[in-house]
């Protein structure tokens, strides 16, 4: 007999991509399972009202933007509106009842025309790091299904509180603010390691891409919004490459701003911002344009190292905030 270790499964398991780019498919209008499990009552009724489905009121504005009304039938012949629980440049996130599943409550992400390859970009990414989330401990959001509706791309998400993180903080005294904070960070960065351990960067860590899963409880913060996520291989990250054109500009990295190639690392200097924004009430690097924002860095934590920045793109625009930096004798 061989004596074997009992390995304990990972509670991470490594996603498979079959692909090396992102995948670029369709979700289907109509999910054929769904409607048969969901009931012969439900099904009699789908097949009864397709042949009216190409006829169906157009709720898409001249913008190509989604604007849902009380009255509008089932998206997908599934999902009943509810409300509008934000609007967004990209898309409207919409609270709805899954009549499949007993009137469960979802969110809705309905995507603008326009928008419909983050829609692509964002469901890739998040199955495949849900996947490898088997036991929900990674505290990024759960996607239950996609499908079209009147040309937009939909994702259909787990409820999250819809009041922004933020708003969890007013009001509240230093001692008891501290304590959520440390409850914060102690998610997101296990959040944020869960996505470097599957080579993921979320490009877009902020408050507004934080909600928590049960009201007031600030351990169960979750990421959200997964658009602009890329893998860290080259093909992906290259394609910033030209304008470096990611980050909101107060989270942005400082490798960012200056056209440095960049890694993993940019979501933990988001992070950091993330964290004492929520402490001080205000962001730490607040500025209108990119010299505003360094020059609060540099204000705070000193010039930016010059070899390291110098071979950024755009280091002749802004070396004025970086000097050599020298050791100490001895050191």
């Amino acid at each position: 007999m061989h004596n074997k270790e009992c390995a304990r499964p990972s509670l991470f398991q490594s996603p498979k991509r079959l692909f090396p780019a992102l995948v670029r498919t369709d979700p289907p209008a109509v999910h054929l399972t769904a409607y048969c499990t969901g009931g012969l009552q439900q099904l009699y009724k789908t097949v009864k009202t397709a042949t009216h489905s190409s006829n169906k009121e157009s709720y898409t504005d001249a913008d190509g933007h989604f604007c849902p009304t009380p009255d509008m039938p089932l998206l997908a012949a599934r999902y009943n509106f509810v409300q509008v629980i934000g609007k967004g440049q990209s898309a409207v996130l919409i609270k709805a009842q899954d009549t499949f599943r007993g009137g469960e409550l979802v969110s809705v992400k309905i995507l603008h025309r326009h928008y419909s390859v983050l829609g692509t970009q964002e469901a890739d990414c998040i199955r495949r790091l849900n996947q490898a989330d088997v036991h929900h401990f990674s505290g990024t959001l759960r996607l239950y299904t996609m499908f079209l509706y009147d040309g937009h791309y939909c994702l259909v998400f787990e409820l999250l509180q819809p009041q922004p993180l933020y708003k969890y903080f007013l009001d509240t005294k230093a001692p008891q603010k501290l304590h959520r904070v440390r409850q914060v960070a102690v998610q997101l960065l296990s959040a944020v390691g869960f996505l470097q351990q599957h080579n993921v960067i979320h490009t877009d860590l902020k408050p507004d891409n934080l909600l928590l899963q049960t009201a007031g409880d600030c351990r169960s913060v979750k990421v959200i919004d997964f658009g602009n996520a890329i893998r860290c291989v080259h093909n992906e990250l290259s394609l910033y490459y030209d304008d470096f054109e990611l980050q909101t500009l107060v989270y942005r990295a400082p490798e960012v701003m200056l056209g440095v190639p960049f890694s993993m690392e940019i979501d933990l200097w988001s992070l950091g911002c993330v964290l004492t924004e929520l402490y001080t009430g205000q962001p730490l690097f607040r500025g209108r344009d990119a010299k505003t924002v360094l020059w609060k860095m540099v204000q705070l934590l000193g010039p930016l190292p010059v070899d390291v920045f110098q071979r950024g793109k755009f280091f002749p625009d802004f070396h004025e905030f970086t000097a050599n930096v020298t050791q100490p004798d001895g050191k």
